[in-house]
């Protein structure tokens, strides 16, 4: 069975959501996720995915809602976040008053971690700027050993 890790912006994708359920492939999203939908008609449709802890962020994880990070797992993290930031994310020790910007990178961050700690198949993500551009899937696909696909090179695919 493909297991299939959505990022938050492709909860409002029910074509997708469709499709994945027709072939038979078990979708998964992030902790991560359940935090930035709180409060938003996108609840009844990841109440009914399977879910993926996040590793433990000071600040941003909810408690009983993650997994402590090895060493391994905490260097995997900055190097995702030097990729998506074209390294100019903060250092470990200076991220108390992260931007706006910077956040939302911690988060698809940590989204991606939990995605290839789980060694899921394929990450679907719509945010062409943190995955996708730049080389940037190119970079983490190699990096991660891993697939990342928008949501239309997916349904084009399966």
């Amino acid at each position: 069975m493909i297991k299939i890790t959505i990022d938050t912006n492709i909860l409002s994708k029910q074509k997708l959501l469709d499709l994945c359920k027709r072939m038979g492939f078990c979708v998964f999203v992030v902790t991560v996720t359940e935090r930035e939908i709180d409060g938003t008609s996108f609840q009844d449709i990841v109440k009914k995915l399977d879910r993926i802890l996040e590793i433990g962020v000071w600040g941003e994880s909810s408690w009983g809602k993650f997994v402590w990070a090895d060493d391994s797992e905490a260097k995997d993290l900055e190097k995702i976040l030097g990729v998506i930031s074209n390294k100019s994310f903060p250092v470990p020790g200076k991220r108390d008053n992260l931007s706006k910007g910077q956040r939302k990178q911690l988060r698809d961050a940590m989204v991606l971690l939990a995605h290839t700690r789980n060694k899921r198949d394929i990450f679907v993500s719509n945010d062409e700027t943190a995955f996708i551009r730049y080389g940037r899937r190119e970079q983490l696909e190699k990096m991660f050993k891993i697939k990342i696909m928008n949501e239309n090179d997916f349904i084009k695919e399966y």
